[in-house]
């Protein structure tokens, strides 16, 4: 036998004592401890039936068993309070959880317009219509920061309903982004373009307007809401909509501006991400009818709620333009003890995504992992145990294949099996980036909510 050959052998034999055959999803919620405050559920691709399925389940059980109230997710602030509204049943004219995801119409629809959305939008409307009135609904909300032209709108129809007279001056303030149909165009412009010469005063409008909101009147708009009858949440959200403004007008300029290979836009984002989660722990807290902390579950990527100081471009600050994340900023800013990160990861099977962005979805046949890469080396030892799939505690585990640097694929909307290597694999330390490795041998493709077919 080979040195190699040797090597992959002691690595199968480590590996094997490491794993757990997945027969149900209590056995993956019972890695989380009671005190834990943030459980993070990632996917190694945005197109997978079967981790949809699994976080989906996980997030039920946690809801029922945890008392974990609220679900943040990879996508637009806008979209998702319409949804929320639904599920918390406060005054949506929606009757259904399809219509609840209307506001869902840009690219790539397929990561939540799905079946297995809409049935989870469904079953949380239902759980939160049993609950007791001195009990808090449960609320799913977006995370992300692409939306802000939809902010802008949103924020607006807010102010009209609480402070008119500052609803006009907004109105006025921002009417110059009516000539943008999309964010892109905006971004272009404001780097590129004509708007380039207001760059620096728009960026202080935004921080105004954010502030104002946020220090001078976010009291008022709270009394303003109990008047009204409006649910107090409205107010917080119009201040999330102005967090959204600002930091994707700074996510767009860096977009356009950064070099190849720059982290930059892709910090704004997370850093976006983390401190939504800070500021919603608080806020929802203080209009909490129980006044208790909030357990929250966050849906996101791998390469967004994996701990990236484990891996090759991660780093504790940016003066080297490395890469921060969500999983590290949560384990950093609330402690470990308190985070539970969850990596979901395949060998080979089919998987939703397009081509390129902003183009139909369609089902692609998911390469074979490459051959050092941490996914083939779980597909080994699952034929050799004859598991479809299993998960591994890391907390519990022994052996350096879990600190060794390794590839490990990531897929996002755009999948380009033609150049896998450099376009889908990075190099990390698998047992530190996750708290629990959750491995399906052979996935499926995830299926668009509005097709039913296949877009080719």
């Amino acid at each position: 036998m080979s040195i190699v050959e040797e090597k992959a052998k002691s690595i199968l034999i480590n590996l094997e004592s490491s794993i757990t055959n997945l027969d149900s999803i209590e056995q993956l919620v019972d890695t989380i401890p009671d005190d834990v405050r943030f459980v993070l559920l990632g996917e190694s691709t945005h197109g997978t039936h079967e981790f949809y399925k699994i976080r989906s389940d996980m997030t039920k059980l946690l809801i029922k068993k945890r008392n974990f109230k609220t679900i943040l997710v990879e996508g637009d602030w806008p979209c998702f309070y319409k949804i929320n509204k639904y599920i918390t049943s406060e005054k949506s004219s929606d009757n259904t959880a399809i219509e609840a995801m209307d506001g869902i119409k840009k690219y790539p629809l397929w990561m939540w317009r799905n079946n297995i959305i809409s049935e989870l939008i469904e079953w949380l409307q239902d759980f939160n219509l049993k609950l007791h009135k001195d009990q808090d609904s449960i609320r799913m909300l977006g995370l992300d920061c692409y939306s802000l032209i939809q902010s802008k709108k949103w924020l607006i129809a807010f102010l009209k309903l609480v402070d008119k007279d500052y609803a006009k001056v907004i109105k006025q303030k921002l009417s110059f982004l009516k000539y943008y149909k999309n964010e892109n165009e905006y971004g272009k412009d404001i780097t590129q373009g004509e708007l380039r010469q207001h760059a620096n005063d728009i960026q202080q409008l935004y921080q105004k307007i954010l502030s104002e909101i946020q220090w001078d009147k976010m009291d008022t708009y709270l009394k303003r809401c109990d008047e009204l009858g409006i649910d107090k949440f409205a107010a917080i959200s119009a201040e999330q909509c102005c967090e959204v403004i600002v930091n994707a007008d700074e996510y767009y300029r860096k977009l356009y501006l950064e070099p190849p290979g720059s982290n930059a836009s892709w910090n704004t984002r997370d850093q976006h991400m983390t401190m939504t989660i800070m500021r919603l722990q608080d806020q929802l807290q203080k209009i909490s009818k129980t006044k208790k902390e909030q357990k929250i579950i966050v849906w996101a990527h791998n390469s967004h709620v994996k701990d990236a100081m484990a891996t090759s471009g991660g780093s504790q600050s940016f003066d080297e333009n490395n890469a921060w994340n969500l999983g590290q900023m949560v384990r950093s800013m609330f402690g470990k003890d308190k985070v539970k990160i969850f990596g979901f990861h395949t060998y080979t099977g089919t998987v939703t995504a397009s081509s390129k962005w902003n183009e139909p979805c369609k089902k692609f046949e998911l390469k074979k992992a490459i051959n050092e890469s941490c996914e083939n080396y779980f597909h080994k030892v699952a034929v050799l145990n004859n598991m479809k799939q299993f998960f591994i505690n890391t907390n519990k585990i022994k052996g350096n294949f879990f600190t060794t640097p390794r590839m490990q694929r990531y897929v996002g909307v755009n999948y380009r099996p033609d150049n896998e290597l450099r376009s889908h694999y990075e190099k990390g330390k698998i047992g530190e980036q996750y708290d629990v490795i959750v491995f399906v041998d052979e996935t499926t493709a995830l299926k668009e909510l509005d097709t039913g077919i296949w877009k080719r």
